[in-house]
């Protein structure tokens, strides 16, 4: 297995099944399906779509769909019609993570379809279900904003399965043309005699769990020669006549030598394929570790091939071709403060944005967008940060140059989590920076507009010397004091500080006082141990804090942490009321899961938005936008359809 992707999986076997690997029985169904934690909400806080329900008549019964609609999508684009997993027997149609993830970057609208399950129903009816969906789908193409000619069919593990068995369907009975087929560690082959669905081992998904799949959606036909190809389209010995055709799979997946054989008999047939198995991968590895390096590559592979295909069928993938962002990636980078905004805009969608941070200028009509805006924020040279500007929070130009380091500059590498205050008539920026070879920590850059060009303002870093420290923030009491709000890494100490550093009134350096610490890691209920170090001590995160002060004089603390579910955002009070606290810990999250270092922002219509950034993924990082409400002493999401 992959190094980094199994350590996210042995997390998830301690805290999650107790330290048991999971094995789907019959018996178990039941408790998997009530234990679903992939709900309509979670994926609209992770991606910037809407959702309407559907539901038609189907050859049994009514079928519903979800419609994921991007946020200030353009009608005409692509659609991909999806087909969710769960081994037959599990999940519903808002198990979309996978495709709405590939969506926000194609600009395309996703349909998933709620497919009947087994046992209770068994073959036939997923891909009945399925190919009805599609069907109706290409039907209503022109009223769901999607062009019919770039329709792609996907699926990922028992629904990469019926995605294939329906895509034969397809082929059969003259269905509705797919400008491609897009199979995710696919479920084809109920017979299991290859090589690799005898694999033992901690996997996330076993031959007894497959045996279970298989003999619930087939009953006693399962392994006999009494089973279609529309049920197994492993056993199909012809696959001429499908769309091109994309399948991927891990090198420790059951489903490997299936899947290999799957698109040799594609090309036997005359057609086109592309696969990748990538090494080290089990089932699911993308999902359970995104930032691993491995699901990285695999993402953006996925990406490339929907990119190609759409543009074959559709002549551009939603509102940014392939080749204008392969043209942004690889232009040379633009003098500071030069402004991109004559290009046509963009949405939040199309903008790689880490750790976000909006800017409200006063007499202006704009907001202004930084983060970390690096396509690799991790290693590598660093160019700077980049902003965008709006008048809508919908479309955005750019991106504008605002930072570029000068000759000689101390840091080369990881700029992170750029913050922009006015201060004495002045746009102040505090930004972390670090690189191989130098101590990470916040350093002060001052310009004199919020667009920037923004120069250096302290000597290297205001965090101590010998600390590695990031992400901080700015906060000016009411006696006018500046203080600087920011993290200690868990690297040094195991549990991650939260500490305050007073400033010297022109933000230069700090002040001749030491850091105090506001309180660690591990006092939030809500936050979990990423592991141990080598000492021994348990590690826990801190990272991203933000100041705000309520209209009852309640001054709150935003920050991330690893949570129950993943990369989790909470909030602490000041029971004070100043900056040095004490500071209690809210029981849960606020943001429970794959998302954070969030900022609260005033909107001009005097409300409040909390913008944070979701997925926690490199590079399919964007930001989200939510309304936020003030409620006695804290503060609440105010999510409604059209947020």
């Amino acid at each position: 297995m992959d190094e980094e992707c199994a350590a996210a999986w042995r997390l998830i076997i301690e805290g999650h099944f107790g330290g048991v690997v999971p094995e789907m029985t019959e018996d178990e169904i039941p408790k998997a399906r009530a234990s679903n934690m992939l709900t309509r909400d979670l994926m609209l806080s992770l991606f910037p779509f809407t959702e309407r329900e559907i539901t038609f008549p189907g050859p049994e019964s009514p079928i519903t769909l979800s419609v994921f609609t991007p946020v200030g999508h353009v009608p005409g684009g692509p659609g991909i019609v999806w087909i969710h997993g769960g081994g037959m027997t599990t999940g519903d149609r808002f198990w979309a993570f996978p495709a709405l993830r590939l969506a926000a970057a194609a600009g395309a609208v996703v349909v998933s379809v709620e497919y009947r399950l087994a046992p209770e129903h068994p073959d036939p009816a997923p891909v009945d279900d399925s190919y009805a969906g599609l069907c109706w789908t290409a039907a209503h193409a022109a009223e769901l904003g999607i062009d019919g000619d770039a329709l792609v069919l996907a699926g990922s593990s028992a629904g990469g399965g019926i995605a294939a068995g329906t895509a034969l369907r397809v082929r059969d009975d003259g269905g509705p043309a797919l400008a491609g087929l897009l199979l995710l560690s696919p479920m084809l082959d109920d017979r299991m005699r290859t090589v690799s669905a005898g694999m033992a081992g901690v996997l996330p998904w076993s031959g007894a769990s497959n045996r279970t799949g298989w003999r619930m959606l087939l009953g006693d036909r399962s392994g006999t020669d009494d089973v279609s190809i529309y049920a197994a389209p492993g056993r199909a010995t012809d696959l001429s006549g499908l769309p091109p055709t994309f399948l991927d799979v891990g090198s420790v997946d059951l489903f490997r030598d299936e899947g290999v054989a799957f698109a040799s008999t594609i090309w036997a047939s005359g057609g086109d394929a592309e696969i990748h198995v990538w090494p080290g991968g089990f089932h699911g590895y993308e999902d359970l570790a995104p930032a691993a390096a491995l699901s990285v590559d695999t993402i953006a592979t996925r990406e490339r091939w929907l990119t190609r295909t759409l543009t074959r069928a559709h002549g551009q993938p939603g509102s940014q071709p392939e080749d204008e962002r392969a043209a942004r990636d690889t232009e040379a980078p633009q003098p500071p403060g030069a402004d991109s905004a004559a290009r046509s805009g963009a949405t939040l969608a199309e903008i790689q944005i880490r750790d976000p941070f909006l800017v409200t200028p006063a007499n202006s009509t704009q907001y202004v967008l930084f983060g970390s805006t690096d396509r690799d924020i991790w290693q590598g040279p660093a160019t700077g940060f980049d902003c965008w500007t709006s008048t809508d929070l919908r479309t955005w130009h750019g991106p504008v140059a605002a930072f570029r380091p000068p000759a000689g500059f101390w840091s080369t590498s990881q700029y992170w989590a750029p913050e922009v205050h006015e201060y004495a008539g002045r746009w102040h920026m505090l930004a972390t920076f670090g690189g191989p070879d130098v101590i990470r920590g916040t350093a002060v850059l001052v310009a004199d507009a919020p667009t920037g060009p923004f120069e250096p303002w302290s000597e290297g870093p205001v965090t101590p010397p010998d600390w590695e420290c990031l992400d901080g923030t700015l906060h000016v009491d009411a006696a006018g004091q500046p203080w600087m709000v920011f993290c200690r890494e868990w690297v040094q100490i195991g549990d991650g500080e939260v500490l305050a550093q007073r400033l010297t009134s022109d933000l230069r350096s700090a002040a001749d006082e030491p850091p105090v610490c506001l309180f660690r890691a591990s006092a939030a209920p809500w936050a979990r141990s990423i592991g141990a170090l080598e000492d021994g001590r348990l590690a826990y995160v801190t990272d991203g804090p933000f100041l705000h002060r309520t209209s009852d004089g309640t001054l709150l603390m935003l920050w991330s942490s690893l949570g129950e579910r993943g990369y989790a955002m909470g909030v602490a009070r000041s029971e004070s009321g100043h900056v040095l606290g004490p500071w209690t810990q809210e029981p849960a999250p606020l943001w429970p899961e794959d998302g954070g270092h969030g900022m609260i922002a005033a909107m001009r219509d005097g409300g409040l938005a909390l913008l944070l950034h979701a997925p926690n993924e490199t590079p399919r990082e964007r930001v989200v936008i939510c309304r936020l409400r003030e409620v006695a002493g804290g503060i609440d999401l105010a999510l409604s359809a059209d947020d």
